[in-house]
């Protein structure tokens, strides 16, 4: 997956810090979460 166009709109330390809740993982939380997933959050 190429994320070039994202990088640098965050930095990568609040990346590797942040945390999240995903409730209700249905038609649109699914494929949030495999995105969080891969991004590494």
């Amino acid at each position: 997956m190429d994320m070039s166009r994202q990088m640098g709109l965050i930095s990568l330390k609040s990346l590797s810090t942040a945390k999240i809740s995903l409730i209700g993982v249905g038609g649109i939380g699914s494929p949030t979460a495999l995105t969080l997933g891969k991004m590494g959050i």
